[in-house]
């Protein structure tokens, strides 16, 4: 019994092993399938029938395309039905495959000079070598070979070269001369070359690193791309889409001096003048000029004039001029101008101009003219003029002139001059800032505005009294070449109630006359009211020239003369006497509603900080 169960057992593994590669054989296509048949003047009818049953398909066609009667005398040994269809009938009939049906029909001849050729590639131990690319290197009509190496091309004999180029990546380059008159299958042979495989990895991966992954997605590689390294050149192209025009499937491979694209066109580069209804897609560089209705992509170097409906895209180093409806983008940087209707990004260091409706983002250092109706931006280091409607950012040094309507920023340090409508913030200034608040660490020149913060500058409390009996406080902030000030008080001693008070502002200078010794000259402007403001106008505008003794620890003490400008209306004659308005003045101006009455007074106090 044991023996009985193994002999089934193998007889079961057998029986398996035959029904599965019958079925493998099967799911292969009709012409690809290999048999063996051997003919001795036998009729073709009954060569035909044994392929039939060897192949596992069925025959269609008409009486008439075939004499079954002719008698065959040939040999094959596991070759593919395609092979020996082409022995027996030539190029006579034309096969297309239905289902499990093999249709014959009358191939037509060739119309004028074309000439069709066809074969299987195959490697050194005679199996077909899929995904090679054979093409004819004067028309560029290419053929990729199928899963088991068979390929077709439809030559111009009257234009193509007298030999056809074939490509495969691990494999030697090979040239395969063209039989003038061959009615066979031009099959050839190809052997291994790891020295070019490891060559082409490098060349691939370097292409990679250009064309991004999201252009990989838009144009995956093709086959042709990894096959052929060759550089093509063509001093005229003319596509209609990709891959269709006359750089045909291998437009990934050529240069072309001048390229015309309908709706859009895919070169390996430009050297010259390129034209495109939608879009120009380039692999590594273009030179010259390229102009799209749409997009232009690049990915390498671009050297010249760049004009797009909508954008401009050079993975690469840009030089010369950009001009895009809607945004420029330079991967590795740029030299020249760039003109966007939105805006300009570089990833690289940027020299030039760019003018951009929204913004200009510079992911490196700039240096030049940037001017947007937004938002100029640098991730580096800038110098040159950045004027924007709302801001200008700078992460590092700034070197020149930052106007913007709102803010200005400037990380490290700002030489030169920063104005603003509103903010203007460094870290180091050697120049001015000029705008509503500055703020900045240190600065050897002027900030100018109605507050200046210098975190390291002056920024002193005061306390001080005057001949109108006030006691005053203020906060001074700046530096003392110019700062400004704000300022509050009232007068306790005062015999009316509520008691007079006043807020102001004003700006100062504080030179040094020598030693511990300064100079303070101000001038300001102070509201003097009673409990609440009064409707009449009551402003107390100062000139001061103080000195100031400057002593150790910041405490310094000052005091000087103080002249009065003080302005009121005409309705309200008992105000001055209750803000205790001196009767004896230098000069009194009286209108219908106003007058301007002068004095000189005097001011004195602490400061500490």
């Amino acid at each position: 019994m044991p023996h009985f169960s193994s002999t089934i057992s193998l007889l079961f593994i057998l029986l398996t092993s035959f029904v599965t590669g019958e079925s493998l054989a099967q799911s292969s296509p009709i012409l690809e399938r290999k048999i063996s048949l051997e003919a001795n003047e036998r009729i073709l009818s009954q060569v035909m029938k044994e392929m039939e049953a060897k192949a596992g398909f069925t025959f269609s066609y008409r009486s008439e395309l075939v004499d079954g009667q002719r008698l065959v005398n040939a040999r094959f040994r596991n070759q593919p039905v395609r092979e020996i269809l082409a022995a027996l009938f030539g190029r006579k009939l034309n096969y297309k495959e239905r289902g499990n049906f093999l249709i014959l029909s009358a191939n037509r001849p060739d119309e004028g000079p074309k000439k069709k050729v066809d074969g299987y590639l195959l490697d050194g131990q005679g199996n077909g070598v899929p995904n090679a690319t054979i093409f004819d290197p004067i028309t560029l009509i290419s053929s990729n070979t199928n899963d088991y190496g068979y390929y077709s091309l439809r030559l111009d004999s009257t234009e193509s070269a007298t030999y056809l180029e074939v490509r495969k990546s691990s494999f030697r380059d090979t040239i395969i001369p063209l039989e003038t008159s061959s009615v066979m299958l031009h099959s050839m042979f190809i052997s291994s070359d790891t020295t070019f495989h490891r060559k082409w990895l490098m060349a691939r991966d370097s292409a990679r690193v250009k064309f991004s992954r999201w252009t990989d997605r838009m144009f995956p590689d093709r086959i042709e791309l990894s096959n052929v390294e060759d550089t093509i050149y063509r001093n005229v192209q003319v596509s209609f889409v990709p891959y269709v025009g006359t750089n045909r499937k291998l437009s990934g491979q050529v240069i072309n001096r001048t390229s015309f694209n309908a709706i859009a066109g895919y070169s390996r580069g430009v050297d010259g003048f390129e034209l495109g209804g939608a879009a120009n897609l380039v692999r590594e560089d273009v030179r010259g000029v390229q102009i799209a209705g749409a997009l232009n992509l690049v990915g390498g170097r671009v050297k010249g004039v760049q004009v797009a409906g909508f954008s401009n895209l050079s993975l690469g180093y840009f030089d010369g001029v950009g001009i895009g409806g809607f945004s420029n983008y330079f991967g590795s940087g740029g030299n020249g101008v760039s003109v966007s209707g939105f805006a300009t990004v570089s990833r690289g260091y940027f020299e030039g101009v760019s003018v951009s409706g929204f913004s200009n983002v510079l992911l490196r250092e700039a240096n030049g003219v940037l001017i947007s109706g937004f938002s100029n931006v640098v991730y580096g280091s800038s110098g040159g003029l950045q004027m924007a409607g709302f801001g200008n950012v700078v992460s590092r040094d700034m070197n020149g002139v930052q106007a913007a309507g709102f803010i200005n920023v400037v990380g490290q340090r700002m030489s030169g001059a920063q104005v603003s409508g509103f903010l203007n913030v460094a870290k180091e200034v050697e120049g001015t800032q000029v705008g509503v608040f500055n703020y900045c660490d240190t600065i050897s020149g002027v900030p100018v505005g109605f507050l200046s913060f210098v975190r390291k500058g002056y920024h002193p409390f005061e306390l001080s009294t005057n001949d109108l009996g006030m006691i005053d406080i203020a906060w001074r902030t700046g530096v003392r070449s110019f700062h400004t000030f704000l300022s509050a008080g009232l007068n306790p001693a005062s015999k009316n109630q509520p008691l007079p008070w006043q807020f102001g502002y004003g700006i100062g200078t504080s030179p040094r006359l020598g030693g511990m010794l300064f100079l303070n000259v101000d001038l300001s402007s102070h509201h003097l009211s009673l409990g609440d403001f009064s409707e009449s106008r009551s402003l107390d505008n100062r000139l001061s020239a103080l000195f100031e003794i400057q002593l150790p620890k910041k405490v310094s003490f000052f005091g000087g003369p103080c002249l009065h400008g003080f302005l009121d209306h005409t309705n309200r004659p008992d105000l001055r006497e209750e803000l205790g308005i001196p009767s004896r003045l230098l000069s009194e101006d009286t209108n219908q509603t106003l007058r301007m009455s002068t004095w000189l007074g005097w001011r004195a106090g602490i400061r500490i900080g």
